[in-house]
This record gives C-alpha cells, structure tokens and sequence, in this order.
C-alpha cells in the first residue's frame, strides 16, 4: 500500500477507541471481488485511494472525514465535516489497519485495478 501521509503534525502515541464493529475483518473472503465485498469495505478503499491521488489539503479532508463517518469512529464530533488532529491521527491508524487486513488489501486492489 502507498504511504500516505497526515496533512497535520499530531501526537500518534494515543490509544485508538475504535469500537469491534468497525474493525476490518480479518477472516472475511472476497470471492468476487465488488460483487461479495460489503459496502462499507468498498467504500473506504475507495477513499483512502482518493487520499492517495489527493492534489489538495481539501480532497484529503473530505476523505478523512467521510471515512470516519462511515465506520461510526468518533461518538460525536466530525458531524460537519471538520477534524481535530487527534481524530486525523485515529483516522490514519484505523486506515493503516485496514489495509493490513486481507479484505482491505483486496478492496484497495479491486478499486486500483478497475481505475487503472
């Protein structure tokens, strides 16, 4: 995976609250890629592409926050598009983790290849 990097200088030493449910899942088999990957899944490998190919502080923004907002990160905040550096910081950890896991790793390669 591409390295992408934080658009602010934040402490990352804080433990990520990232409740069970959100969390990738490990086991999960995509046997037709698109078709039998949940939309969630899909939807954030489409975003952390989009941060990768981001030409502005904005796109990246956007992104970060859509990706919270879709997974249910933070129990409040984030609710009108803005984020602190603390919730950036949980936002890249939580992307780091997904695309660890063997159903982000497919996604993120089902969404590069139908781009390219």
């Amino acid at each position: 995976m591409t390295q992408i990097t934080p658009i602010v200088e934040v402490n990352a030493t804080e433990e990520m609250s990232t409740p069970s449910s959100v969390q990738p899942n490990d086991s999960e088999q995509i046997d037709k890629a698109y078709l039998s990957m949940s939309s969630q899944v899909s939807f954030v490998a489409t975003h952390i592409l989009r941060i990768e190919s981001a030409t502005t502080k904005a796109q990246i923004q956007d992104s970060l926050w859509r990706i919270a907002s879709c997974i249910d990160l933070f129990a409040y905040g984030a609710s009108n598009g803005t984020l602190t550096p603390n919730q950036i910081t949980k936002i890249y950890a939580y992307i780091e983790r997904f695309g660890e896991s063997p159903a982000g790793k497919k996604a993120i390669d089902f969404h590069r290849s139908v781009a390219s």
